[in-house]
């Protein structure tokens, strides 16, 4: 028999389902700001229920931003499955990875 109860399954179901979308630091910044709205002492009071009015940043150096137009993709995503279509990206964005750590200039344009 098993011990687990649904509230705990759903809770553990929520907080996956999270951390697919989000990465973890912002996930649990979020849900612990979350959980102290519903637990503070406006809590049951009818209010904004937008969840994302604040700004969750994390400041990064050296980074480096591409952003890239695949001629063709809508018709490429349509004709494989989604494990095809996410193994070809990985690949690629794996190829541009190894160009930028080559580059030596600041800006690195494709």
């Amino acid at each position: 028999m098993c011990d687990i109860s649904w509230s705990s399954f759903h809770t553990w179901f929520q907080e996956r389902l999270l951390l697919s979308l989000l990465p973890a630091h912002i996930a649990m910044e979020m849900k612990a700001e979350i959980i102290q709205r519903l637990q503070g002492p406006k809590a049951g009071q009818m209010e904004n229920t937008n969840n994302f009015h604040n700004l969750y940043v994390k400041r990064h150096t050296n980074v480096s931003i591409l952003y890239a137009d695949i001629v063709g993709f809508t018709r490429l995503a349509s004709d494989c499955s989604p494990g095809e279509l996410v193994h070809m990206l990985n690949e690629l964005f794996g190829k541009f990875d190894q160009i930028a750590k080559v580059s030596i200039s600041d800006c690195l344009l494709f």
